[in-house]
């Protein structure tokens, strides 16, 4: 069984993570979910490149370590995470079997196809009513969705708030897709 990250928002602190703890339930018979809790991250203090760039880098670490010699994990990541999981292919080349962002904190100018190593498949959930990501200085993707087309990419435009996509009724259609092997 392929092992599945889970990375969380700025709003969580580490024993506040009911989205991840219930999305683990969930599919704990399909997927091995691991989830990152790296605790409290300031929402005023991501408006600084500084204070991103400090968080990615305890977490490549992290991954670095428990990417190390197995296959390439599933990754789900939410709001701010999207933004983590972004960087860690980016600047890492980490590289990720299938990839949902949930309304991501990520530009929405990246040009998918520079990480085309990077990933098998990746689906974003985005809705132009998501209030919180309106608000984000350095990526709005999750309100706008990818500006760039890819074979592999798949933008899902919803009707959901920042919050909805973390929702328990959400996580079968998830866990579907993170089960899948690419074509």
């Amino acid at each position: 069984m392929r092992p599945t990250l889970a990375i969380h928002g700025i709003w969580s602190r580490a024993g506040d993570l009911n989205w991840i703890e219930v999305f683990e339930a969930e599919a704990r018979f399909e997927l091995d979910v691991r989830p990152r809790e790296y605790g409290f991250v300031s929402g005023l203090l991501t408006a600084f490149g500084w204070y991103r760039d400090r968080i990615v880098a305890q977490e490549v670490l992290y991954y670095k370590k428990l990417l190390a010699g197995g296959p390439p994990p599933n990754l789900v990541a939410h709001s701010f995470g999207g933004y983590v999981a972004w960087r860690l292919m980016e600047r890492e080349g980490l590289r990720f079997h299938n990839v949902i962002l949930l309304a991501p904190a990520a530009p929405a100018a990246i040009n998918w196809r520079m990480f085309d190593d990077n990933f098998s498949r990746l689906r974003i959930y985005w809705s132009d009513d998501d209030e919180i990501i309106g608000l984000s200085p350095y990526g709005r993707m999750g309100r706008t969705g990818p500006h760039h087309r890819h074979p592999r990419v798949e933008a899902i435009a919803t009707a959901r708030r920042h919050g909805d996509h973390t929702l328990r009724p959400r996580f079968k259609e998830y866990i579907e897709f993170l089960r899948q092997e690419a074509a």
